[in-house]
């Protein structure tokens, strides 16, 4: 067994609640430690100490750390711009003509706070679409450059089969 697994816990909902709903609905289990939070659809190569060190070291003022990727397909993602310290300014949710390629990956880290943030956004239910949105100016950056790929779609997942030269047959 691997050493994660007493580490996971996996919830079943009967209604599904989205991302947002299922972290408002989980903020007492989660408690008080910060936590990593990712979209199961996402075949993800990084360095954790890295990821988990520029969470450490975010501005004053982060909820937390938003892991980025360049996209080739930026209509299909939220797109993000920062500034110089790698901070969020700008976040577009799956926008006609994208102002970049600089995409969100739907990987983060996060302190306790943003159970509040959530819990102030009771409609919120898709994480991405409804709470990254509040969080610009909030959130700190950490840009994978190893490997990441959505792998929501058929397609999507025989090109990161293919991409890690797995035999598809």
């Amino acid at each position: 067994a691997s050493p994660w697994a007493k580490r996971i816990t996996l919830l079943h909902e009967t209604n599904l609640l989205g991302t947002a709903g299922t972290l408002r609905a989980n903020s007492k289990r989660l408690g008080e430690s910060d936590f990593l939070m990712a979209h199961a659809d996402n075949a993800s190569r990084f360095s954790v100490s890295s990821f988990i060190n520029r969470f450490r070291e975010r501005p004053n003022g982060c909820v937390g750390t938003m892991m980025t990727f360049e996209t080739d397909t930026p209509q299909s993602c939220g797109i993000v711009q920062v500034d110089q310290a790698g901070v969020v300014i700008d976040y577009v949710e799956k926008a006609a003509d994208p102002p970049g390629n600089v995409a969100n990956a739907a990987v983060f880290i996060f302190d306790p706070m943003i159970h509040d943030i959530v819990g102030r956004l009771p409609t919120a239910t898709d994480f991405c679409a409804d709470v990254v949105p509040h969080l610009v100016g909030r959130l700190n950056t950490f840009h994978n450059t190893e490997y990441h790929r959505d792998i929501g779609t058929p397609a999507s997942y025989a090109q990161a089969l293919k991409d890690f030269a797995y035999n598809l047959a």
